[in-house]
Protein backbone atom coordinates (compact mmCIF):
# COMPACT_ATOMS: atom_id res chain seq x y z
CA UNK A 1 0.00 0.00 0.00
CA UNK A 2 1.20 3.54 -0.72
CA UNK A 3 0.28 6.60 1.30
CA UNK A 4 1.04 10.28 0.74
CA UNK A 5 1.09 12.14 4.01
CA UNK A 6 0.94 15.77 5.08
CA UNK A 7 4.45 16.72 6.08
CA UNK A 8 3.62 19.20 8.84
CA UNK A 9 5.22 18.42 12.23
CA UNK A 10 1.99 17.54 14.06
CA UNK A 11 0.85 15.09 11.38
CA UNK A 12 4.31 13.55 11.05
CA UNK A 13 4.40 12.99 14.82
CA UNK A 14 1.05 11.13 14.61
CA UNK A 15 2.24 9.15 11.58
CA UNK A 16 5.48 8.16 13.29
CA UNK A 17 3.57 6.98 16.35
CA UNK A 18 1.33 4.83 14.15
CA UNK A 19 4.31 3.45 12.22
CA UNK A 20 6.14 2.49 15.40
CA UNK A 21 2.97 0.83 16.73
CA UNK A 22 2.99 -1.53 13.72
CA UNK A 23 6.75 -2.13 14.02
CA UNK A 24 7.66 -0.35 10.76
CA UNK A 25 11.22 -0.57 9.46
CA UNK A 26 13.02 0.05 6.15
CA UNK A 27 13.05 -3.28 4.32
CA UNK A 28 15.66 -2.20 1.77
CA UNK A 29 18.48 -2.06 4.36
CA UNK A 30 19.32 -5.76 4.51
CA UNK A 31 21.04 -6.84 7.67
CA UNK A 32 20.03 -3.67 9.54
CA UNK A 33 16.67 -2.85 11.09
CA UNK A 34 16.31 0.90 10.62
CA UNK A 35 13.09 2.49 11.83
CA UNK A 36 11.56 5.68 10.44
CA UNK A 37 12.45 8.96 12.13
CA UNK A 38 10.48 12.17 12.35
CA UNK A 39 13.07 14.30 10.53
CA UNK A 40 13.11 11.92 7.55
CA UNK A 41 9.29 11.85 7.33
CA UNK A 42 9.23 15.64 7.11
CA UNK A 43 11.09 15.40 3.77
CA UNK A 44 9.55 14.73 0.32
CA UNK A 45 11.26 11.35 -0.19
CA UNK A 46 10.01 7.76 -0.27
CA UNK A 47 10.08 5.47 2.75
CA UNK A 48 9.82 1.82 1.75
CA UNK A 49 8.72 0.07 4.91
CA UNK A 50 7.78 -3.37 6.11
CA UNK A 51 5.40 -3.61 9.06
CA UNK A 52 3.53 -6.20 11.11
CA UNK A 53 0.70 -5.65 8.61
CA UNK A 54 2.74 -5.91 5.39
CA UNK A 55 4.59 -3.52 3.07
CA UNK A 56 3.86 0.19 3.30
CA UNK A 57 5.36 2.88 1.08
CA UNK A 58 5.16 6.28 2.79
CA UNK A 59 5.57 9.00 0.18
CA UNK A 60 6.23 12.68 0.75
CA UNK A 61 5.35 13.41 -2.88
CA UNK A 62 4.00 11.55 -5.91
CA UNK A 63 4.29 11.87 -9.67
CA UNK A 64 6.32 14.91 -10.65
CA UNK A 65 6.50 16.22 -7.08
CA UNK A 66 2.88 16.69 -6.00
CA UNK A 67 2.45 16.61 -2.24
CA UNK A 68 -0.64 15.79 -0.20
CA UNK A 69 -2.07 19.28 -0.48
CA UNK A 70 -1.43 19.42 -4.25
CA UNK A 71 -3.30 16.15 -4.69
CA UNK A 72 -6.30 16.88 -2.47
CA UNK A 73 -8.64 17.88 -5.28
CA UNK A 74 -7.86 14.55 -6.97
CA UNK A 75 -8.89 12.31 -4.08
CA UNK A 76 -12.03 10.40 -3.18
CA UNK A 77 -13.31 9.93 0.37
CA UNK A 78 -14.11 6.30 1.17
CA UNK A 79 -15.12 4.43 4.31
CA UNK A 80 -13.55 1.12 5.25
CA UNK A 81 -15.51 -0.90 7.76
CA UNK A 82 -17.72 0.93 10.21
CA UNK A 83 -15.66 4.00 11.01
CA UNK A 84 -12.35 4.27 9.13
CA UNK A 85 -12.46 7.19 6.70
CA UNK A 86 -9.61 7.55 4.20
CA UNK A 87 -8.88 9.43 1.00
CA UNK A 88 -7.60 7.71 -2.13
CA UNK A 89 -6.40 9.10 -5.42
CA UNK A 90 -8.98 9.03 -8.16
CA UNK A 91 -8.16 6.60 -10.93
CA UNK A 92 -7.45 9.52 -13.30
CA UNK A 93 -4.95 10.98 -10.80
CA UNK A 94 -3.30 7.61 -10.20
CA UNK A 95 -2.79 7.14 -13.93
CA UNK A 96 -1.33 10.66 -14.27
CA UNK A 97 0.98 10.07 -11.32
CA UNK A 98 2.28 6.78 -12.70
CA UNK A 99 2.82 8.34 -16.11
CA UNK A 100 4.71 11.30 -14.56
CA UNK A 101 6.88 9.02 -12.45
CA UNK A 102 7.85 7.07 -15.56
CA UNK A 103 9.37 4.06 -13.79
CA UNK A 104 9.06 0.80 -15.75
CA UNK A 105 6.84 -0.81 -13.08
CA UNK A 106 4.50 2.20 -13.12
CA UNK A 107 4.33 2.32 -16.91
CA UNK A 108 3.62 -1.42 -17.01
CA UNK A 109 0.53 -0.89 -14.83
CA UNK A 110 -0.96 1.76 -17.13
CA UNK A 111 -2.82 -0.52 -19.61
CA UNK A 112 -4.77 -2.22 -16.81
CA UNK A 113 -5.50 1.06 -15.02
CA UNK A 114 -6.61 2.74 -18.24
CA UNK A 115 -8.87 -0.21 -19.11
CA UNK A 116 -10.38 0.00 -15.62
CA UNK A 117 -10.91 3.73 -16.02
CA UNK A 118 -13.08 3.11 -19.08
CA UNK A 119 -15.83 1.57 -16.96
CA UNK A 120 -15.40 3.27 -13.60
CA UNK A 121 -14.74 7.01 -13.75
CA UNK A 122 -18.34 8.25 -13.74
CA UNK A 123 -18.85 7.12 -10.13
CA UNK A 124 -15.86 9.02 -8.69
CA UNK A 125 -16.52 12.12 -6.59
CA UNK A 126 -13.28 13.98 -5.76
CA UNK A 127 -12.84 15.38 -2.26
CA UNK A 128 -11.15 18.62 -1.26
CA UNK A 129 -9.65 17.90 2.17
CA UNK A 130 -6.15 16.52 2.71
CA UNK A 131 -5.84 13.99 5.55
Amino acid sequence: MDIVHRRDPANVARLLSALLAIDAYYWEHLGRRLVPEEQALLQPGRHLLDTDLGHLDVLGTIGSGSDCEDSTSQTLAITIGADLHVRVLSLDALIRSKRETGRPKDLAALPLLEATLGGDSADEQPSDTCP
